[in-house]
């Protein structure tokens, strides 16, 4: 699964704005992508990360809760 791959930014000395899930933070983040080598896990922007690893729309903010922001709401 793309989800357990760790962000590799590639063999090369090329600087591209790329998007990558992070399976520690459980979120699509911003890297440089060095142009040549890496994984699959490099997308070229944060709404295709989120579509194939996360399977929600960006806008979505279901999104944006946090683990602990849920817990917080289940205990009150």
């Amino acid at each position: 699964s793309i989800t357990a791959i760790p962000i590799d930014r590639g063999t090369c000395h090329g600087v591209e704005k790329r998007f990558a899930y992070n399976p520690e933070t459980r979120r699509c983040q911003m890297f440089h992508y060095s142009g040549c080598g890496g994984n699959r896990n490099n997308f070229p922007d944060r709404k295709k990360c989120f579509k194939k690893c996360i399977g929600r729309k960006v806008n979505d903010p279901c999104s944006r809760i946090s683990d602990n922001n849920i817990q917080n709401v289940l205990k009150h």
